[in-house]
């Protein structure tokens, strides 16, 4: 009986241990918690690693701003692939963004009057998710934006989760 509930507390600390480490596999890279809906400005450095909406899979909060900044190593590009991207909204375009939508931008460098590479909002239907973006070298700039009152804002939105890594600069898409 013993030797049993011995077994039994093995087996249970061994499932933890894999929970923990599918965790840290998981982990974001720069998590944005914007509290006052003043811009957060979060530096992703490396090889690899993801970054999300705030409060990512729940719905995201309104009056967010969160920009990253991403640099890989040098003599390479940024490839960023979405995994998921909801904003609980549809229009049939994005580009009039005085109307007040949620949105993600991606630049092609490090600030907002580098060239625009994507803006994207609503969803994506069929769970299909936007093409992989990449930049011409090693630095992207991206911004998620929220609107505090947006009257076409749908409850439900749960922003997008973004993978990027470190690619080679010769390969062109």
């Amino acid at each position: 009986s013993l030797t049993f509930s011995i077994n039994i507390a093995r087996i249970l600390l061994l499932f933890l241990a894999i929970d923990v480490v599918l965790f840290v596999l998981e982990e974001a890279s720069g998590i944005c918690r914007p509290s006052d809906g003043s811009s957060k400005v979060h530096y992703l450095s490396g090889s690899s690693g993801t970054f999300f909406t705030p409060d990512y899979p729940v719905a995201y909060p309104d009056d967010a701003t969160c920009i990253w900044i991403i640099t890989v190593p040098a003599r390479k590009r940024v490839k960023l692939i979405f995994e998921d991207l909801d904003f609980g909204t549809v229009f049939s375009s994005c580009k009039d963004l005085s109307n007040g939508i949620d949105f993600v931008q991606i630049r092609d460098g490090q600030d907002s009057k580098s060239k625009e590479l994507g803006l994207y909002c609503g969803y994506y239907m069929y769970d299909s998710t936007p093409s992989d973006v990449y930049s011409t070298e090693r630095y992207m700039w991206v911004k998620f934006y929220s609107n505090s009152q947006s009257s076409v804002h749908w409850q439900g939105g749960k922003g997008f989760k973004v993978h990027f890594e470190a690619v080679e600069l010769c390969k062109y898409y």
